[in-house]
């Protein structure tokens, strides 16, 4: 009985140290992304970091799409759950580096930098999982649409799977409707407008 209160005692205190380390890097990770964000003096700095996210985002899922690992590999195999966890990381931190340079200049326009460039805000905020992270973004990607910085049929794409997190399905227009009443209609429905 003491031996095994003395291992599970072990194995708590491995777990917090594990855990620990993990709130380390994270905090390390920041302070470097930061520090990059705050060297970023001018537009060449800034489209160069910006194409390097938009690299970053694209190389990790350009190898083996997660389709041919789970028909060659099996879902839940050692290599889907690799995969996954290498794009959830890089997801992690580009998600981390988008936020700061957004926070900090705003969204990327079309006459300053490149079509990469200004498609990364939207690309790395659309890979987010969880709705908290595409609401508390929208107002970037809303901003950048009204300036004619991303397009409709872009930003309507973004709405629909933000309701359908929300909700668990889609949003029924039927037949006939534009995309510019479908993306009011959503952010009326989510009530997320600015």
């Amino acid at each position: 009985m003491i031996n095994r209160l003395f291992v599970n005692g072990v194995y708590v205190i491995i777990i917090f140290q594990l855990l620990g380390c993990k709130d380390k890097e994270r905090e390390v990770m920041t302070y470097e992304i930061e520090d990059v964000i705050e060297h970023l003096t001018s537009i060449e700095k800034k489209r160069l970091f910006l194409e390097k996210v938009y690299e970053d985002d694209q190389n990790v899922r350009s190898s083996e799409t997660l389709q041919d690992i789970i028909t060659n590999h099996g879902n839940n195999s050692p290599e889907h759950i690799a995969y996954t966890k290498k794009q959830n990381k890089q997801d992690h931190i580009n998600l981390e580096k988008i936020e700061r340079y957004l926070n900090k200049f705003g969204h990327p326009d079309k006459a300053s930098f490149s079509e990469n460039a200004v498609l990364v805000p939207w690309i790395v905020i659309h890979h987010s999982t969880t709705y908290e992270v595409r609401e508390c973004n929208f107002k970037y990607l809303y901003k950048a649409y009204k300036k004619g910085d991303l397009s409709v049929n872009r930003l309507s794409f973004f709405l629909d799977r933000m309701y359908r997190i929300k909700f668990g399905e889609r949003l029924d227009m039927g037949s006939s409707y534009k995309e510019v009443d479908k993306i009011t209609l959503i952010i009326n429905t989510l009530n997320i407008e600015e």
